[in-house]
């Protein structure tokens, strides 16, 4: 009995779009988490520093108009006693926000479109003859940007309409 071994499943155009779809939807996911970690990081470093700057002010203001108006403490206990508070509010802000996290997980998120990204890119720079079976790739692509959608940051609606915005008309 002569069985030939059944013919390879081959890369075609229509797997190749596939393919090239995903790596677009990374492409858009990476910018959008790459910009949510600079406006988070960027927001936790002001806000941080406002707080570490009014903090040390509260005390100054506290000392030198005890030097200069010893008669008006009571003017000066509740400006020092609301410059505290005012760093205190900002740095609950920053904690219970989760600023600082959310800047890592968008800063992880970009990287991990990034090297999906590349994977992809490499994969269809080869010779179609050198890729491995575009079945078993597809499978493990998809599972693996599914993945990274489910485990990325929440990204609302209108961030990902202006992304698709500013990549159509860029």
């Amino acid at each position: 009995m002569n069985h030939k071994s059944p013919r390879p499943h081959l890369w075609n155009q229509r797997i190749e779009e596939v393919v090239k779809d995903i790596e677009d939807q990374s492409k858009q996911y990476k910018k959008i988490h790459g910009e949510k970690a600079i406006y988070y990081r960027t927001l936790y470093n002001r806000c941080v520093g406002m707080a570490v700057f009014i903090s040390p002010l509260a005390t100054t203001v506290s000392g030198i108009g005890l030097l200069i108006f010893p008669e008006e403490s009571f003017i000066l206990t509740i400006t020092t006693t609301l410059l505290t508070f005012l760093s205190g509010v900002i740095f609950s802000y920053v904690k219970y926000n989760k600023i600082e996290e959310l800047s890592t997980s968008h800063n992880l998120a970009a990287l991990r479109y990034t090297s999906l990204e590349k994977n992809i890119h490499r994969q269809l720079l080869l010779y179609k003859s050198d890729r491995i079976s575009p079945q078993q790739y597809l499978e493990w692509l998809s599972t693996t940007f599914d993945e990274l959608l489910i485990t990325s940051p929440y990204i609302d609606d209108e961030d990902l309409l202006w992304s698709h915005l500013n990549t159509d008309n860029g």
